[in-house]
């Protein structure tokens, strides 16, 4: 299923409830995939796909479309380990980005350090 060059490769704890509300804990072990060619990048678990994010260049912009992951690893920052992905990208490329996506907005908010990568700055 290796559509494109492994990225990042992350650890992280996803933590889910039974119905008797006891904790159970999971280490997912994710890469991150950049399908340059479709435009998107892909979390991946265990070459199963996660998570999601499109986006489009256009005039020079970086823009984020779109967000989205499974509903059963939602919590656990992988859309937000998606839009760090795409930032390291437009900055290696020198592009601006536009989050037309209002989850890609958010993440700008938690990380003002790379608010000068945002259109407009």
């Amino acid at each position: 299923m290796h559509l494109g060059a492994v990225i990042y490769s992350l650890h992280t704890e996803l933590i889910a409830f039974n119905v008797w509300n006891s904790v159970f804990k999971y280490i997912i072990i994710m890469e991150l995939i950049h399908v340059e060619e479709q435009k998107e990048w892909l979390a991946l678990n265990d070459e199963v796909q996660i998570g999601k994010l499109v986006y489009k260049i256009e005039d020079g912009f970086l823009i984020i479309t779109h967000t989205e992951v499974e509903p059963y690893y939602r919590g656990n920052k992988i859309a937000e380990d998606l839009v760090l992905a795409t930032i390291d990208q437009a900055q290696n490329q020198t592009l601006k980005i536009k989050p037309e996506c209002s989850f890609a907005a958010i993440v700008f908010d938690r990380y003002p350090e790379h608010a000068e990568l945002l259109a407009g700055n």
